[in-house]
């Protein structure tokens, strides 16, 4: 019989140091509207193709909730059967929770989001109005748009004349992008709404760029303006970056790992770490793009581009109070991420020493291409389900 954990209990257990996973079964839309705060959101539909990933560790503690008990007791009971040995119910979900007085929040990715408004605030971090960027778009004035989603969501719809530099690509790639502008053109960093380009103008502020602004509320701000985007945009190919590009971005890393406490780990104690992450708790996330995760990575990675991995740290992070450790093609994209989740307050946070190149060099193998992992049960499933032709 699976077990329950009272709301006190589990106030506890989220208050305190131990590693666990809390994840809240129910749909995003009942996720949105309200949830417990640290919780991640793995619908009960997705538990055999997400929590392997998720939750590479078989033994760790796994609380299961939902609005009432229900569905979280029929998820435990999958888990279960997936082979996880320590599964818990929050005794009467998230109703009994909040008549307990116990926090709630609503929304996605809220810790990211509200580190995002903190930053915008206590940095200063500047930012222009739509109607501003339009009024400058149609004078013609001196402007790089810099959009820092992902390129999917760039080629859907962006702002008239801007360019795709996912988030975690920034720092690497704007010293080459603006190397040939004018002195006085503005820099323009947008999303899709806020958290994104406050975090990509913070990047730049600190850089040291000036002449610098982040649009506020990206492409959905721009619409309620009354403003056209364009769609199907192609100005997507990065510049290769340049000697002096890689120069600028180390040297900006070396600055983050010095006032933000990053620390590198070297290929020794990955190696030890990576033998044995099915039994300790530990991420290992790959933060290029996905080009360059597939032409070689370090085995045990997951790709996660490093953009996203800021905006959805609890999507990354599902076992609280454990490790993480970030990886790119030597150390600068990996440090930049590492410094972020610093900045939220994580404590073990690491980025490889040399990264996949210091691995290679080492005399180990790199993994090509991506590796999906079939969901639990898939194979048993299609054995007792006659297929049926589209004739």
């Amino acid at each position: 019989m699976v077990k329950q954990i009272a709301p006190a209990d589990l106030s506890s257990l989220l208050n305190g140091n131990s590693q666990f996973a809390l994840i809240d079964v129910r749909e995003a839309g009942e996720y949105n509207s309200t949830h417990i705060t640290d919780s991640s959101l793995i619908p009960r539909r997705h538990l055999e193709a997400q929590m392997s990933s998720a939750v590479p560790v078989k033994g760790c503690h796994v609380v299961v909730c939902d609005d009432d008990g229900r569905r979280a007791g029929l998820a435990a009971a999958t888990l279960e059967g997936m082979g996880y040995s320590n599964v818990s119910v929050l005794d009467g979900g998230i109703n009994k929770w909040s008549t307990q007085d116990f926090p709630t929040e609503w929304g996605s990715n809220v810790i990211s989001k509200v580190f995002g408004e903190k930053m915008e605030v206590v940095h200063h971090v500047p930012e222009i109005e739509a109607t501003d960027l339009h009024e400058r778009i149609e004078r013609g004035d001196k402007l790089v748009i810099l959009d820092t989603r992902t390129p999917e969501e760039y080629q859907r719809f962006c702002i008239p004349g801007g360019r795709s530099v996912p988030g975690g690509e920034l720092a690497l790639r704007v010293t080459d992008i603006t190397k040939d502008l004018d002195k006085d053109t503005t820099v323009i960093v947008n999303c899709a709404g806020r958290t994104r380009s406050i975090i990509g103008t913070r990047v730049l502020q600190r850089m040291g760029f000036t002449n610098l602004f982040g649009l506020k509320n990206g492409t959905s701000g721009w619409v309620l303006a009354g403003y056209e985007l364009e769609t199907g945009a192609d100005r997507l190919d990065l510049p290769e970056p340049s000697v002096e590009g890689i120069a600028a971005a180390e040297a900006y890393a070396d600055k983050l790992a010095d006032e933000d406490g990053v620390r590198y780990m070297d290929i020794a104690k990955l190696q030890s770490m990576l033998a044995n992450r099915e039994k300790e708790a530990a991420f290992f996330v790959d933060v290029r793009t996905i080009q360059e995760y597939e032409g070689g990575h370090i085995p045990g990675f997951r790709w996660f581009p490093g953009g996203q991995v800021v905006q959805r740290s609890d999507d990354v992070l599902v076992i609280k109070n454990c490790p993480v450790v970030f990886a790119c093609n030597q150390k600068a994209r990996s440090t930049f991420i590492a410094s972020w989740y610093r900045q939220f307050g994580f404590e073990e946070v690491y980025a490889v020493e040399g990264g996949t190149a210091a691995w290679a060099a080492a005399g180990l193998d790199l993994e090509t291409g991506t590796t999906e992992e079939a969901p639990y049960g898939l194979a048993q499933a299609r054995e007792r389900v006659r297929p049926l032709s589209p004739q």
